[in-house]
């Protein structure tokens, strides 16, 4: 586990369209959201019913692509201590942070300057964080506390509603769709049919809700534009 794989295991263009038809319907779906609560800052910590589902799908989903990369990088499945398999939980995840992504998204072949899943920063349109830009999983570089915010508040909610139902928000809805389209990227998955070559230095992904992405910083930035 403590060395970057240079190998992935090719991606069935079945798997590959599943996985792109559920960000679509994630991303529409959040756009409906958007339609009730507008996305800014000052709106952070709304939360409801709409938002609540759609936080609990978007993490579903991002767990399932983190367990596909897991698959394609050949992790071993983890076994309790009388031998039966359990499921790759969050500190598992993690640990794809120390694996370099696919540089290509026509080949999944790596090099040095592929991205890290903890590179991956976002800014969304109207969205002001004063902080700076949304860095979902860069807490995958430090190994002392692996767990994303979201992903803890998601735990949180998922298990206990009627105490936790205010951590089912805007904030950790933005964030977790952020991550979920930095580990579909970063293993290859076009999550855009809409694909533009080089401008200015940037690969424009994603006409409707897709994102800029620059190629030439070591830190890969992206845009989200809804």
């Amino acid at each position: 586990m403590s060395q970057v794989t240079t190998s992935w295991t090719p991606l069935d263009a079945s798997v590959m369209r599943n996985h792109q038809r559920a960000y679509v319907l994630l991303g529409n779906d959040l756009l409906k959201i958007f339609e009730f609560v507008e996305p800014v800052q000052a709106n952070a910590a709304c939360y409801g019913h709409q938002i609540y589902q759609l936080f609990l799908r978007v993490c579903t989903e991002f767990e399932s692509a983190c367990k596909l990369a897991c698959r394609r990088l050949g992790f071993q499945v983890r076994q309790s201590s009388d031998g039966r398999e359990l499921d790759w939980k969050i500190d598992d995840y993690s640990k794809l942070n120390k694996q370099l992504g696919c540089c290509s998204h026509d080949d999944c072949s790596t090099s040095s300057s592929s991205p890290k899943l903890s590179d991956y920063k976002f800014y969304f349109h109207d969205w002001v964080v004063s902080e700076g830009p949304i860095c979902p999983l860069e807490s995958f570089a430090n190994g002392q506390a692996p767990s994303p915010i979201f992903y803890k508040h998601y735990n949180e909610v998922k298990h206990d509603r009627e105490n936790a139902f205010e951590k089912a928000n805007l904030e950790n809805l933005m964030h977790s769709f952020a991550a979920l389209v930095a580990v579909l990227d970063w293993q290859g998955i076009r999550v855009d049919s809409h694909i533009v070559a080089d401008c200015f230095g940037e690969t424009v992904i994603g006409a409707r809700f897709g994102y800029f992405l620059n190629c030439e910083s070591q830190e890969l930035t992206a845009r989200v534009n809804f």
